[in-house]
């Protein structure tokens, strides 16, 4: 019978930060791209895009907050943990 190899743990927070750090610097290079091309093709459209590429950011950095603070210890007011 063959064994599996074995893996090192995974760290989610480390997951997770690299996963929010590469999608907050990829929407907000979009969010530039798409804001550039509205202003000098003068398309209102374009524009709002890239505003809305640019909530996609924030929406992340929210989210990577709430896991942050999902992740404490428990504490005298939270027992169970903050999760």
């Amino acid at each position: 019978m063959a064994t599996q190899p074995k893996t090192d743990p995974i760290n989610e927070a480390l997951v997770i930060r690299k996963l929010s750090l590469v999608s907050v610097i990829g929407n907000a290079v979009l969010s530039g791209f798409k804001l550039f091309a509205g202003i000098t093709g003068h398309s209102s459209a374009m524009i709002s895009d890239a505003i809305h590429s640019f909530s996609d950011v924030l929406t992340t950095l929210i989210a990577w907050i709430g896991v942050k603070v999902s992740k404490k210890a428990s504490d005298e007011e939270h027992p169970y943990g903050h999760e």
